[in-house]
């Protein structure tokens, strides 16, 4: 009779191994590149809804990984980034450009920094743990997408 359990289910070491892997260096770069591009152009006045979106995107999972304990004294600076944010977009709406004031600027610079850290520390499971968080939260709407 063939024994069943715990003790011999099968396990996936590369499994194991890869959610305990940070992310690779050019990873890091590329999605660095990415978010502060956008704040970049935002910043200069050339910012678009898109610059806008990745930005927010970003924000987002810097809070989801505040929440997983990846510097989580400083998620109040992020949600004053998130709030910069939503004023930033409320007067693209307006005047249809995208433009922080000073106080906004420095707000999502320094969440930015944060996310910085937070991208460099973390694993790619505890990145896609973040990622499915905040998928499920804007789902069911708790976030400002």
């Amino acid at each position: 009779m063939r024994k069943q359990g715990a003790a011999f289910m099968k396990r996936d070491p590369m499994a194991w191994i890869t959610r305990r892997t940070p992310i690779a260096d050019v990873q890091q770069r590329n999605i660095g590149n990415a978010y502060h591009l956008s704040l970049q152009a935002i910043l200069r006045g050339h910012g678009n809804a898109q610059a806008w979106a990745t930005l927010s995107c970003s924000l987002n999972i810097a809070m989801m990984l505040c929440e997983q304990g990846f510097n989580a004294g400083s998620l109040e600076t992020i949600k004053h980034a998130q709030i910069a944010m939503l004023f930033c977009k409320v007067r693209a709406e307006k005047f249809n450009k995208y433009a922080f004031t000073g106080d906004e600027a420095r707000q999502v610079m320094d969440a930015c920094t944060i996310h910085d850290e937070q991208i460099s520390r973390a694993t790619k499971a505890q990145i896609a743990e973040a990622l499915q968080t905040l998928h499920q939260r804007i789902e069911s709407e708790e976030v400002f997408a």
